[in-house]
């Protein structure tokens, strides 16, 4: 797809990280096209070098979307320690770093997970608002329309700015959390006065554009021209197209 298509697709690929070669694999699939890979925030290497997964992502340019099961798991010192021993690597945050909607405020483990905002290789990925509340019922239109929603998508735009949130589909629960991410980022719009014009303008996640190295179609990822409603023409910015493809090995 990404060969077909280039500067549209940004692969990002699983590999069996407990394997003594998952370094080489990684390397392989770089040479085919992926520009990221996907691993647990605690994922670890066998052998003498237990970061050596990590390392080989920063070596070859990929970008990495960390994934945590729970808030703690962002929110770990010794997450906050690997990013700081590889400035070079871009980490992105899952699910909004698996905020929990029962933490009470002040949301201090939450607010861990945003102090790594301090680092500017970390961006973070905000999804469907299904995952911090529940939709009210009976349902409302528009579909966006949500009272009690926890601030946290609030704090991660405060925290790291619209050049560094990610658009998170989540489309693989939208059937049981009956929303998806295009929903928290309306909602983003018209609940956060500060973010309503930068995002229409186009400005969410910006510098999504400097992911991908080898976009020979012309095209502008991080900017393009399309037709609102109303048939005027309108600036997006265009997330990451993410192709999260099976384990791989050679």
């Amino acid at each position: 797809m990404r060969r077909r298509f280039p500067g549209r697709f940004s692969p990002v690929i699983l590999v069996d990280a407990e394997r003594a070669d998952a370094p080489e694999i990684l390397k392989h699939w770089a040479e085919e096209g992926a520009e990221g890979v996907r691993l647990k925030v605690n994922t670890r290497s066998p052998g003498k070098d237990p970061l050596a997964i990590w390392k080989a992502a920063a070596e070859l340019g990929l970008k990495v979307s960390c994934k945590g099961r729970k808030t703690e798991d962002f929110a770990d010192d010794e997450f906050r320690k690997l990013i700081e021993s590889l400035p070079s690597l871009t980490f992105i945050i899952e699910h909004l770093g698996k905020a929990k909607p029962d933490e009470a405020a002040p949301y201090p483990i939450y607010n861990k997970t945003l102090n790594l905002s301090k680092f500017p290789n970390v961006y973070i990925k905000v999804t469907g608002l299904g995952e911090i509340c529940k939709r009210p019922y009976p349902f409302r239109d528009p579909f966006y329309i949500v009272e009690g929603v926890p601030p946290f998508v609030k704090m991660a735009y405060e925290a790291f700015g619209p050049s560094r949130m990610m658009w998170g589909a989540t489309i693989h629960l939208a059937v049981r959390l009956r929303d998806i991410g295009t929903r928290s980022v309306t909602w983003a719009s018209t609940s956060i006065p500060s973010a309503a014009k930068r995002i229409k303008n186009g400005f969410w996640a910006r510098r999504l554009s400097r992911f991908s190295s080898s976009n020979k179609s012309g095209v502008d990822e991080g900017k393009r021209k399309r037709k609102d409603d109303t048939g005027s023409i309108r600036s997006t910015a265009l997330p990451l197209t993410a192709i999260n493809f099976p384990m791989l090995g050679v």
